[in-house]
């Protein structure tokens, strides 16, 4: 039926069929049925049409397309064209810059290598992203924040959000690049989810007044918010905040104890903003940014008996208050600051900025 030539084949009975369609660059219609379709080497099309079907592209430039029925594309590699249509389907590009589009029903399409070009069609469809050890731009049209979802898989990558749009911008500090098309920034954020393993990540974009209240995930939490007066809540693992924005926000952070990551950095943006932390072990730096803040650090550092900190107080009014033997190294770049400190504590001013 199959030769390692150029073939071309469409299932006359419409039956549920496995087909293996070799070398060769092969054109493949399994109609009716449940098929299994592997396309070989060669640039392949192959077309699914009715029933639940599996559509291998494997290597080569592929060109596949699902038809009726929730269907499972993989484009393995080369640079592969895939269509899920109708119903809800499965699209994996593989290697290779791959086209999916979802199409019709609510769609899963997975992207972990090269630079690919996603469309999610009608439906509520969900692009799962992989961060890659080589670099790569993906571009993500028609992607509606409503209905659709961008999950994002990997090792954990700081991001940046671009200030305007549509289209809107991601980028990764490994050098990944997502473009959103059709959304402006504020709309990325209702649509953005993460799976790094024990690790939950909040991003809240907008100018309304939002509560984050953050579980014990083990290896860590992080949170961005990009305006509005927020309140984020921590407790019970190491906890990251990344910019918190121009609002008047309130973070506070209870329980935090030594492990993996540790507490690492706060960074409060701008806004009158307060900060509370008790019962925590380490924080690397905290940032209060513009504005008139307040700091207060209860029973912090080592077994809560203390512990060096970095502060930069920012240019307004800060309010610093520390239990004992908390050791301060104060980058203050101007203001009216009133500091209290616990017994034994110190404050060293100015050093740390220099360095």
């Amino acid at each position: 039926m199959f030769t390692n030539g150029n073939d071309s084949f469409v299932d006359p009975l419409g039956l549920s069929s496995n087909l293996s369609a070799l070398d060769g660059n092969d054109t493949v219609n399994a109609q009716d049925g449940d098929d299994t379709v592997f396309g070989g080497n060669g640039a392949d099309s192959l077309r699914g049409g009715d029933g639940l079907d599996l559509l291998y592209g494997d290597a080569n430039n592929d060109r596949l397309l699902g038809g009726n029925g929730n269907d499972q594309l993989f484009g393995g590699s080369g640079n592969d064209t895939l269509n899920g249509e109708a119903n809800n389907d499965t699209l994996d590009g593989g290697t290779g810059a791959d086209s999916m589009n979802g199409g019709a029903g609510n769609d899963l399409i997975i992207s972990a290598d090269g630079q690919d070009t996603i469309v999610t069609g009608t439906g509520s469809d969900t692009v799962e992203y992989s961060l890659s050890a080589t670099p790569r731009t993906v571009t993500i049209t028609n992607f509606d924040p409503a209905v659709d979802k961008f999950v994002l898989r990997g090792e954990y990558q700081p991001f940046t959000v671009s200030d305007t749009g549509p289209p809107t911008t991601v980028t990764f500090a490994n050098g990944d690049v997502v473009v959103f098309t059709t959304i402006a920034p504020t709309q990325f954020a209702p649509a953005y989810d993460v799976v790094y393993g024990n690790v939950d990540v909040t991003l809240i974009t907008g100018d309304s007044p939002d509560l984050v209240t953050l579980g014990a995930a083990p290896l860590g939490q992080y949170v961005y918010t990009m305006g509005g007066n927020d309140t984020v809540v921590s407790a019970g693992s190491p906890t990251f905040v990344f910019d918190l924005g121009a609002g008047n926000d309130s973070l506070t952070v209870t329980g935090l104890l030594g492990g993996v990551g540790g507490g690492q950095l706060i960074d409060m943006g701008d806004g009158n903003d307060t900060v509370s932390l008790q019962d925590v072990d380490t924080i690397a730096t905290i940032s209060l940014g513009e504005g008139a803040n307040s700091l207060t650090m209860k029973d912090f550092g080592p077994s809560y008996g203390g512990n060096s900190q970095s502060i930069l107080a920012g240019t307004g009014n800060d309010t610093i208050k520390a239990g004992a033997f908390n050791d301060m190294y104060l980058a203050d770049l101007g203001g009216d600051n009133i500091i209290t400190l616990g017994d034994q504590g110190k404050i060293y001013a100015g050093a740390w900025l220099e360095t």
